[in-house]
């Protein structure tokens, strides 16, 4: 059975309070590694652990994401995007 090599990979991220959207959560650990999946598509590599833990670098490549040329990484980066505010 493959182990978490990140503590704190064993359980969803919840954003506190003030920066949940309309009761919805951060994006959870699963989410996080399709999004990892289609950014290497496009040649991207991303750290899972710092996606969850720091907001700004995750919006920065929710950012580049949008910005690319596939539709689906487009639209599957802004559902992240818009539960990160």
């Amino acid at each position: 059975m493959l182990q978490p090599h990140n503590r704190r990979m064993d359980f969803e991220h919840a954003l506190p309070p003030e920066r949940a959207a309309h009761g919805a959560q951060a994006p959870a650990l699963p989410e996080w590694v399709g999004f990892k999946w289609l950014m290497g598509l496009q040649g991207h590599r991303l750290d899972v652990g710092r996606l969850q833990d720091d907001p700004a670098y995750a919006l920065d490549c929710l950012l580049q994401a949008s910005r690319g040329p596939d539709p689906a990484l487009r639209a599957y980066a802004e559902r992240l995007r818009l539960r990160l505010r």
